[in-house]
This record gives structure tokens, C-alpha cells and sequence, in this order.
């Protein structure tokens, strides 16, 4: 399995993979569990966030989490090409 993205939120960390999708560990990378629900495009190219939300950019356009990656909404009004391979907050 491919990894192509990685962040750390707090104690959590998160893993994007080119098919599996999202992984995230709160026991510093010991154990990981599948983070997908609601996540349609297990393609995940980059992660991010800002001080309320995680991104995930996919093949499919970005989803989001409010909740620490319980749960992923998809996040495309506006974006017309919804291939999403890098994020920059500035």
C-alpha cells in the first residue's frame, strides 16, 4: 500500500493512500484503523487542516472532517476539476 500523504493533528496522526484510502493512529503509529466514512474516492493524494476541518485531496476532489476523521464530507462546490494532489494554507 502506497502512502502519499501524512499529518499529524494533536495526538492523532493521518495516512493517505493511493487505494485504500485514510488511516489514522492515536497510539503514535502502532496500530492504524481505516478512517473512510463518507470518503466515496479511496484514492488520497494530500491531507491538511486548519483550525476546524482535516482536507483529504483526491481523485475525486476534497472531503472534509470536522470531527477528527470520525466522519468526511465532500467539499467540490466551486472546483471543476476535481483531481486535488497538494493543499497550501498560507
Amino acid at each position: 500500500m502506497d502512502v502519499n500523504a501524512f499529518y499529524q493533528r494533536g495526538n492523532t496522526l493521518f495516512a493517505g493512500t493511493s487505494a485504500h484510502g485514510i488511516f489514522k493512529s492515536s497510539d503514535n503509529g502502532i496500530t492504524w484503523s481505516a478512517s473512510n466514512s463518507g470518503v466515496t474516492d479511496k484514492s488520497v493524494f494530500s491531507l491538511v487542516a486548519n483550525a476546524s476541518f482535516i482536507f483529504a485531496g483526491t481523485d475525486s476532489g476534497v472531503f472534509r472532517s470536522q470531527n477528527n476523521g470520525v466522519t468526511w464530507q465532500a467539499a467540490n462546490q466551486g472546483i471543476e476539476q476535481k483531481f486535488v494532489y497538494c493543499f497550501l494554507f498560507a
